[in-house]
């Protein structure tokens, strides 16, 4: 088993850099997950509160190796927040999580980032397989992952699991 180190590393792609999160970035995570087209998908759907988020980013995301998470920058102007979650009991598998901020989509931005990641958690974590668990009325995002070489793997009550082999 690869040895997991909780500081999430500098990304960069094409266009994009990732780094991780910090309590600094509460205000531009808690304005993300205000946006009802977002929360609506989330398996615990409502506006999270600065509270609620500077609670789980110190109890639970500082705490836990298997999680991190990266606010993605376009010229240093953050554009969303991407988590990779090794998945409990699997040594060779990790989840992605995502929220881009609605005004850059169709830029190709977030295909970007989750090739950045996926290659990432492969060299570093020794990942072999992605899964994306999506809301089953998430259309735009189940297309997304399919257009970028996931494929359905079952599903979960309101959700299904989208799985890239890698």
């Amino acid at each position: 088993m690869i040895e997991l180190d909780k500081k999430a590393p500098i990304l960069k792609s094409q266009r994009l850099e990732l780094r991780e999160i910090t309590e600094k970035d509460t205000d531009f995570i808690v304005k993300l997950r205000a946006n009802p087209d977002i929360y609506k998908y989330f398996s615990h759907p409502h506006a999270i509160s600065r509270d609620e988020h500077v609670d789980w980013y110190k109890s639970v995301y500082l705490k836990d190796v298997t999680k991190l998470n990266w606010i993605v920058l376009l010229r240093d102007n953050p554009i969303g927040v991407f988590g990779l979650n090794r998945v409990k009991g699997k040594n060779m598998e990790a989840e992605i999580g995502y929220i881009l901020s609605n005004e850059y989509y169709g830029h190709g931005y977030a295909s970007e980032v989750i090739r950045t990641i996926v290659d990432w958690s492969r060299d570093n974590w020794g990942c072999k397989a992605i899964i994306a668990e999506i809301h089953k009325e998430n259309v735009s995002s189940i297309r997304f992952v399919l257009r970028n070489g996931f494929k359905y793997e079952k599903s979960d009550e309101n959700f299904n699991i989208y799985r890239i082999e890698i």
